[in-house]
């Protein structure tokens, strides 16, 4: 089956522009939202990692030693964390 409507290919230039049937501004909510989101996290997870280099430096003078326990401990509180940030955007 073929494609009977063709467009021409789109340049690299037309791939930038905002679609024409948005309003002036370039970035939508939901996109400004993932960009802060993505910043944010980055932001949150370079100070994490630094506390707990910087915790190991101090008490073992080395790098840390993370049980399974102590692993898992912290992936369910970062799941239960992560469905509460989801449940903000419910009415």
């Amino acid at each position: 089956m073929t494609n009977t409507t063709t467009r021409p290919p789109a340049t690299s230039w037309q791939a930038l522009q905002p679609p024409a049937e948005t309003d002036d501004s370039f970035l939508d909510w939901d996109t400004k939202t993932m960009l802060i989101g993505t910043a944010v996290g980055a932001a949150l997870g370079l100070a994490a990692s630094w506390l707990m280099v910087r915790t190991s430096r101090d008490t073992r003078g080395g790098p840390p030693s993370i049980s399974t326990g102590e692993a898992l401990k912290v992936g369910i509180t970062t799941i239960g964390l992560m469905r509460a940030i989801a449940a903000l955007g419910e009415d």
